[in-house]
């Protein structure tokens, strides 16, 4: 009769070492998950200071934005002499052409006035 108790003491002394060696094991998987994690968590907060935040991002656009504009008014001056330049030159061409049309038309008509003189005369 002892031996069987001694043997069911025995089996339950064993099961209680296999559920202690399970939560060990247990334990140490859990571990090993969390410092994972925990390694992640890290680089992200490391990663996210590295981020811009949205009040320095608005300064940033709001000074480029500024900077832009003015850089477009200054193209806009240097761009509007030779706009006008432009313009006058080829205004310019014009009154040449219109003057050599004139000077062509004025020369026709007098060709057909002395034609028109010359026969009347004779």
């Amino acid at each position: 009769m002892t031996d069987e108790v001694v043997s069911l003491r025995e089996y339950v002394e064993t099961l209680i070492r296999a559920l202690e060696k399970a939560t060990d094991v247990a334990r140490e998987e859990m571990n090993r998950r969390l410092e994972g994690m925990n390694k992640f968590r890290e680089e992200l907060d490391r990663q996210t200071a590295t981020f811009v935040t949205r009040e320095v991002l608005d300064v940033v656009v709001a000074k480029w934005d500024a900077d832009l504009c003015a850089f477009k008014d200054a193209i806009r001056l240097e761009i509007k002499p030779l706009t006008t330049f432009k313009n006058k030159d080829e205004g310019k061409e014009e009154q040449k052409s219109d003057n050599r049309a004139l000077i062509w038309a004025l020369l026709a008509f007098l060709m057909g006035i002395s034609s028109l003189i010359i026969a009347i005369v004779k």
